[in-house]
């Protein structure tokens, strides 16, 4: 007989998330709330992980940082299911703790396009563009840029291949032409003056993180590639020459021409 027996979250544990919770000590609290998870999932008792999640995501007086970590900690998680049904039952967990949660939204709106994805998978395209769009991303304001300009895009490109031209169209305004603009290369003059002033908030004691540009060509040209398909459907010939002559404004395209290829009506060119 198996010497295994049935996993109980240890009373310790419990006892010490009542303490810490009342001692608002975020770093405990939310490495007991991992350990919780952790506990559950390396047991293989998927039930009661989701159980956990839900119990202690609605406890009074959790601190929301803590809360926060649980579920990013969960949703390196979901991989790690066994089987599809348990996957989602992982998914839809998450999604009911983070629903109408500010703090968490950024999480919400990644498990849900997990979800949509794998709707999309089983070829119910529908439900896969049903549930993609029900995310609001642009409102997201501890999401960055570049991601809530990829979630639109999945969105368009769903709306499109379900043939829903209308809200592909509607989704496609939320998008920035602005973002996606060719910016100027800075002189050398500019690129010295900037690491000047780095230099000197450095010796002030100040945390300076290195500067990253934000290459955008990728989601500039699955946007006008979106744009061409839209305007072709809606018989814009003229937007359509605007569309391709914005991708022509491209570094990336003027040193490899091979990248401009005519978009035709396959939307996968697009996802």
């Amino acid at each position: 007989m198996s010497s295994l027996q049935p996993l109980v979250v240890p009373s310790e544990c419990r006892c010490a998330d009542i303490a810490v919770e009342k001692a608002s000590d975020l770093a405990s609290l939310s490495k007991t709330l991992i350990a919780i998870v952790t506990i559950a999932k390396d047991a293989g008792k998927w039930s009661l992980l989701n159980d956990q999640v839900l119990i202690l995501s609605k406890k009074h007086g959790q601190l929301k940082q803590a809360i926060t970590r649980m579920v990013q900690t969960v949703m390196t998680f979901i991989d790690s299911t066994p089987d599809l049904e348990t996957k989602l039952t992982v998914i839809e967990t998450l999604r009911t703790v983070t629903e109408g949660k500010i703090f968490v939204e950024v999480e919400r709106a990644r498990v849900t396009k997990i979800l949509s994805d794998i709707k999309k998978q089983q070829g119910d395209l529908k439900a896969a563009t049903d549930i993609l769009c029900e995310l609001q991303v642009e409102t997201c304001g501890s999401m960055d840029r570049r991601e809530k300009t990829e979630f639109i895009l999945a969105q368009v490109a769903l709306c499109i291949e379900n043939d829903d031209w209308t809200q592909a169209a509607i989704l496609a305004r939320k998008i920035s032409t602005r973002y996606l603009s060719r910016k100027p290369k800075k002189t050398p003059e500019q690129l010295a003056k900037e690491e000047k002033l780095r230099e000197d908030r450095r010796k002030k004691g100040e945390d300076v993180p290195e500067e990253k540009e934000d290459d955008t060509t990728d989601l500039k040209l699955r946007f006008y590639q979106q744009q061409i398909l839209l305007s072709k459907h809606e018989d814009k010939y003229l937007d359509v020459c605007k569309h391709y002559r914005q991708v022509l404004d491209t570094e990336a395209v003027e040193e490899d021409p091979s990248k401009l290829q005519p978009v035709g009506h396959n939307p996968g060119v697009i996802a």
